[in-house]
């Protein structure tokens, strides 16, 4: 989603400065185009292959008027402004189509198009963009102004739509993800859920038979008919393993559950002094460590009381003391 959030936003992106660049780079042009001019009928720069152009050639052609069908070049439709401005600071304006602004308005603008010392730039505050010329040898220096608000309009309007084609998209494309990974993450799901199962019937299945061995080997080490010293050994050591089997056998059921059933109901955890219940782990296998040729030592911080299972915290805890002994 991330990916695809980075790359559509790189798209739209790219389009609104292309489009600004495109705006741009056409107004300066037809800025340049009037400043090379006279003012009266500025011709396009031959540069500039507009929608204008080329209706004028197809007009002249067909020997129409470019007034006929209501258009005409870029420069004549733009509104515009062009002033002069002498070594003296005397202002004059050569032509203004840009109505909203009078003549004492415009020659103040062009005094501060002047004093800024730039060649090109924009009046943000009220959506102009100018175009000098450097001063003649007389001193004398042209200014083109133009109307951009259409343009800010325009690319303001653009900006807010692709904003609103992009939520759509990122929207449409995170749906589609949820569903997509739900569908693929289904066949894992579902042999994840197989597998615990199958531990779980396992696990139940053994406990059976290994709790047989075990109630079997009870009753024939109580026989008095078992005289044999290594015949004990042997009954010894079978009762061993079989304990040491069902004991795994309850860990791997206690695993799948828990895998299962995930965090258990608040109403099955109980205050438990952690404290004492590690205590009694320790001084339960002190013996088994002490037959091992291994001891064990505890620092256990009086009255740590936790929220829990007892049983099963006291089988994590000699779970951890098991391994200690052995490893």
């Amino acid at each position: 989603t991330v990916i695809c959030a980075l790359f559509l936003s790189g798209i739209l992106l790219s389009l609104y400065y292309t489009s600004r660049v495109n705006f741009q780079q056409g107004c300066l042009g037809i800025l340049q185009a009037v400043l090379m001019d006279d003012g009266e009928h500025p011709d396009p720069p031959r540069r500039l292959e507009d929608a204008g152009n080329v209706r004028e050639e197809r007009n002249v052609r067909e020997g129409k008027n470019d007034r006929e069908d209501g258009f005409g070049p870029p420069e004549e439709r733009m509104p515009l402004l062009l002033a002069e401005a002498d070594a003296d600071g005397e202002i004059r304006i050569l032509f203004n189509r840009i109505y909203q602004l009078d003549e004492e308005a415009a020659r103040s603008l062009v005094a501060q198009i002047r004093e800024m010392g730039t060649l090109q730039g924009v009046l943000e505050d009220q959506s102009l963009r100018f175009l000098r010329t450097e001063p003649g040898p007389d001193g004398t220096a042209r200014y083109a102004l133009a109307d951009i608000y259409q343009e800010q309009t325009a690319l303001h309007w653009q900006a807010v739509h692709s904003l609103i084609i992009g939520l759509l998209a990122l929207s449409a494309l995170f749906v589609v993800f949820i569903f997509l990974s739900r569908w693929i993450t289904a066949p894992a799901s579902h042999a994840w859920d197989a597998q615990q199962q199958f531990i779980s019937d396992a696990s139940h299945e053994l406990k059976t038979p290994l709790t047989v061995i075990l109630a079997n080997i009870g009753l024939l080490r109580q026989s008095p008919f078992i005289r044999d010293e290594n015949d004990r050994l042997r009954m010894d050591h079978i009762a061993s393993e079989a304990g040491r089997m069902k004991q795994l056998t309850e860990n791997l059921l206690t695993l799948a559950r828990s895998d299962c059933a995930g965090s258990p109901p608040a109403e099955s955890l109980v205050p438990v002094d952690f404290s004492f219940l590690t205590d009694s782990c320790i001084s339960t296998f002190e013996p088994l460590a002490f037959e091992m040729g291994k001891s064990i030592s505890g620092d256990v911080q009086p009255d740590v009381t936790v929220r829990g299972d007892e049983a099963k915290l006291r089988r994590l805890l000699s779970i951890l003391l098991d391994n200690g002994c052995k490893y």
